[in-house]
């Protein structure tokens, strides 16, 4: 048997195909869902088998390279920090500095940026896990974090901080901090959400998470979009409006491919198709979740899976909960659904990574 085809058979197979049914799920959704459909489509068309080529080269890549070497971990961390600062320098997109502007294509920096940090992470507390209820410890994996956490606030992308919040806590859980730290960061964490909402929050952005708790109260401003987004869910029916012609799943909502995608597809296909995503998320995260624990001796790679599991757990319930309208509209895309060419090459990258990890491991 030749290499090629050894990769192969250790790829973790079911992984990958949880993943190759969402990618469809996402073009089933972008068919012919409005009059923009048709670029949509074919823009991911595109994006999607160069995700797939990347991550592919990210299996081929020897992940070891991360996990042996602390200087690798930090150079990627340092190169995500400068694509996150540049973004301040090009144009803003509707009243956010996210994205790089390269012509006719735009690249999100912190997209990659929320892999860098799970690697420069898995890294750090492998080497500190037995060291993590010192103080000095937290500080730092919290400083690893809080720079680009503060970084995308003065973007302003309150959902990508609070991916790294969580993925941060999430690791943190795991590597064994005691009960009386995590009270700590309980106290911290709360004490920094009241200064966020006093002196970093635009009163747009107040009024807009204040909504989602009464979106009738202002049902033609603030409220409007999540009213339009729980009637597109609800009129999906059990078994969705696609069966009905092509105007009946014409929708009013913000984003209906990137935010809002959730709506998109659960009015297309109803409660049977929420129940096919559901349930292939729910087998991915526990793929995960199986994987990660075969690794109990080998933490960078164990911490690499947890980190990024954190990452789409964090992603999949705050776009679902913001659709259902039980979360502030946060602006984050659902993995492997959304539209969206940094999200989607980030997270391929990710998945490559974990079959790096898969592979060379022996899994």
């Amino acid at each position: 048997m030749n290499n090629s085809s050894l990769f192969l058979k250790k790829l973790d197979w079911p992984l990958l195909a949880s993943v190759a049914l969402l990618l469809v799920f996402s073009f089933l959704t972008f068919y012919n869902l409005d009059q923009a459909s048709n670029q949509f489509l074919m823009r991911h068309a595109v994006f999607v088998p160069f995700s797939i080529l990347v991550m592919l080269g990210a299996a081929f890549f020897d992940y070891r390279i991360f996990k042996n070497h602390s200087t690798a971990s930090v150079l990627l961390y340092t190169g995500a920090l400068i694509l996150l600062g540049l973004v301040f320098a090009f144009q803003e997109i509707r009243g956010v500095s996210a994205w790089i502007v390269l012509s006719s294509f735009t690249i999100q920096p912190v997209e990659f940026a929320k892999i860098a940090v799970v690697i420069l992470l898995a890294k750090y507390f492998s080497q500190k896990h037995t060291e993590v209820n010192n103080p000095s410890q937290i500080i730092v994996s919290g400083l690893y974090v809080g720079i680009p956490f503060v970084m995308v606030l003065f973007q302003p992308d309150f959902g990508s901080a609070l991916v790294f919040a969580v993925t941060w806590v999430i690791l943190l859980f795991f590597s064994g901090i005691n009960k009386r730290n995590i009270f700590s960061m309980i106290i911290i964490g709360v004490t920094l959400l009241v200064i966020i909402w006093f002196f970093i929050f635009e009163d747009y952005q107040k009024a807009r998470i204040l909504s989602f708790s009464d979106p009738y109260k202002d049902p033609k401003g603030q409220g409007y979009h999540l009213i339009q987004s729980k009637i597109a869910i609800g009129s999906g029916g059990i078994f969705g409006n696609i069966w009905k012609g092509d105007d009946a799943y014409q929708i009013i909502v913000p984003e209906p491919y990137t935010d809002f995608v959730f709506t998109s597809f659960s009015n297309k296909f109803g409660f049977v198709g929420v129940v096919a995503v559901i349930s292939t998320f729910a087998f991915l995260m526990m793929r995960l979740v199986t994987i990660a624990s075969r690794f109990s001796k080998d933490n960078f790679s164990r911490f690499f899976i947890i980190g990024f599991l954190g990452i789409l757990i964090t992603h999949f319930l705050v776009n679902i909960g913001m659709n259902l309208g039980l979360l502030p509209i946060t602006g984050i895309p659902l993995p492997f659904l959304s539209y969206g060419g940094s999200h989607l090459i980030a997270m391929m990258t990710g998945v490559g990574i974990v079959q790096s990890i898969v592979v060379r491991s022996g899994g």
